[in-house]
């Protein structure tokens, strides 16, 4: 289960690459203006009302939805990959590192890294 979790998370790592250059060359970034909801709506919403100042573009921001959904679903493998890291059962020599433990720590720092730098990157 762990090992499939893993790998499961690697692909979907690949995924919100993909997903996040693609929103970002379409300048769907900021599709829908607020977190974690569009327009304080949990889908992109068919009309917006007067108190946003920036109009709807429906097509950027399903874009920029399904970007952040795959995100979040990233995010939450890696919990769930660092919680069966943390509370494995396997027996091991005392001082010897688990390599999946540390592939689970490596993917935690590639996507903490991945978040920082484009939470970061200017818009062009």
């Amino acid at each position: 289960m762990y090992t499939k979790t893993l790998n499961l998370s690697l692909i979907l790592a690949l995924i919100v690459v993909v997903l996040g250059a693609y929103t970002r060359l379409a300048d769907a970034g900021l599709g829908c203006p607020d977190w974690p909801g569009c327009y304080g709506q949990l889908l992109v919403p068919d009309v917006v009302s007067d108190e946003y100042e920036k109009p709807l573009d429906t097509a950027k921001a399903w874009k920029e939805m399904v970007h952040r959904y795959a995100a979040s679903t990233l995010g939450l493998s890696i919990i769930v990959i660092f919680l069966f890291a943390a509370f494995r059962k396997t027996e091991r020599k005392h001082n010897e590192p688990s390599v999946c433990s540390s592939r689970a720590s490596s993917n935690c720092r590639v996507f903490c890294c991945m978040s920082s730098i484009t939470a970061y990157m200017p818009n062009s």
